[in-house]
């Protein structure tokens, strides 16, 4: 199923957006936009004007600037991230002055050494962040990851660099990366000057290349020149200081894309990426995107609207005489398919006006059902009484999870028979399910693992 990612980075002087179509495994670029930024002018409108409406489904992603965040090298003796998570804060009151309670923490995924855990972490001032997401939320444009550069965009174009030196040339940074297996390692930010002297600025890097890669014992020679910074010159400067650096030249589905986007289609490809990689992602907590219900509700509201109208309309019409009411129908008939196109401007043909109505109102219930809102169980909250009702000490594998309006079907694999009969104790104390039946419990083919079949019938309201 195909689905569109849209990078938005946020420069100083200009906002650039790439929307692209990702379908069986092929990308194809949609559009590239750059709109520059006016002082006083809402940036949620510019943000609007740009994207326009967005789709139930699409993903989006945007970055802080490395400036604003703290980053720093943490090692636990533990690897579980609520633990790592709750923790934070007083690992940083250790290490910053400015830690307290005004700020808001991120962090990638824990990776294992000898001694524990070790993972990136950072820091951002939730007045920051706050300030960063309020456009999004206000015009109602679902960004679904609020990023940090220049981790968000090592990750994105990881295929591009997995190993060297990013420099991402912004308006309002520059911004020099060691990449390492597509994760950074470390970076430093640069002064900027105007006018821009590539000479100096391709000496600036070089000394900072350098320092990173004897920093941390790497000899990575390659660079990726990124940004509305990034031009030939400043490449063929530092290719005379002896570094391998080139801007690249990237072509989607066959369309070039300047180079002064590819920070936004660093983050397109960012949005891409699975939540369980776990890079970072400040859309968390009290910053979390609210649920797309909202958006939802409110079509729900409009078309209810719509449809009492047009039921009061017919009901009028019934009591004018014959020619009277051949001319409100028709007059209506033309009304109502004004405002339908108008609620639903992608529709070709309009057959009966209050009929697909209807069944769009109940397209959208099922879609609301689906995001878990609403009364009664549901998909999600089926799967949350799983997951809670499961016991710490024993490990499970659930290969399929299958839901239906009668029952909650579940097969996987565990350790032992005995570890079946306590998950199926526990899933049978839950008021969500009216039983537990064992369908199928056997040990596997190695005599490591048992495999499970559960069907859990849901129980019936009263």
């Amino acid at each position: 199923m195909a689905r569109r990612l849209i990078g938005i980075d946020i420069d100083a002087r200009h906002i650039r957006a790439v929307l692209i179509e990702e379908n069986q495994g092929k990308t194809n670029l949609i559009d590239a936009r750059r709109e520059p930024r006016s002082e006083g002018e809402d940036l949620a409108e510019s943000l609007r004007r740009m994207l326009g409406e967005t789709r139930l489904g699409d993903r989006l992603a945007a970055a802080l600037p490395a400036g604003c965040a703290y980053f720093r090298r943490l090692h636990f003796p533990f690897a579980d991230e609520k633990k790592i998570a709750a923790a934070l804060p007083m690992e940083f009151s250790l290490q910053l002055p400015a830690a307290g309670e005004g700020l808001a923490f991120a962090m990638e995924k824990p990776i294992a050494e000898e001694l524990g855990f070790t993972l990136t972490t950072a820091a951002v001032a939730r007045s920051t962040v706050a300030a960063m997401l309020e456009p999004f939320d206000r015009r109602e444009i679902p960004l679904n990851i609020l990023a940090l550069t220049p981790h968000s965009h090592a990750r994105g174009l990881s295929e591009l660099i997995p190993n060297g030196l990013l420099a991402i040339l912004g308006e309002a940074e520059t911004v020099l990366a060691l990449v390492d297996g597509g994760e950074v390692v470390d970076h430093r930010l640069l002064p900027q000057s105007a006018p821009i002297d590539h000479a100096r600025l391709a000496e600036e890097l070089g000394h900072a290349g350098n320092a990173l890669r004897a920093a941390h014992g790497l000899e990575h020679p390659a660079w990726l020149l990124i940004g509305d910074g990034a031009v030939a010159e400043l490449a063929q400067a530092l290719r005379e200081l002896g570094e391998a650096a080139e801007v690249p030249r990237i072509e989607l589905g066959g369309q070039p894309l300047a180079v002064e986007f590819l920070p936004a289609l660093a983050l397109a490809w960012r949005a891409g990426l699975n939540d369980r990689e776990r890079a970072f992602n400040l859309r968390t907590g009290e910053f979390a995107l609210k649920s797309e219900w909202g958006r939802l509700k409110k079509r729900l509201t409009a078309m209810a609207a719509l449809l009492g109208c047009s039921l009061l309309l017919l009901g009028a019409s019934a009591y004018l005489n014959y020619a009277q009411k051949a001319r409100v129908a028709e007059n209506l008939r033309q009304e109502m398919q004004q405002l339908y196109r108008a609620t639903f401007p992608g529709t070709q043909a309009i057959v009966d006006a209050p009929l697909q109505m209807r069944a769009q109102l109940e397209e959208l219930r099922k879609i609301a059902r689906l995001l878990g809102t609403g009364e009664g169980a549901s998909a999600l909250t089926a799967l949350d009484e799983v997951s809670r009702r499961t016991p710490a000490d024993i490990t499970v594998d659930i290969r399929d999870f299958n839901y239906t309006a009668e029952a909650v079907r579940l097969e996987g694999v565990t350790g032992s028979f005995d570890a079946i009969n306590r998950l199926s104790a526990t899933l049978g104390e839950s008021p969500l399910f009216a039983e537990v039946r064992i369908d199928d419990a056997r040990m596997s083919l190695d005599g490591k693992q048992v495999d499970f079949r559960l069907t859990l019938p849901l129980r019936k309201e009263p």
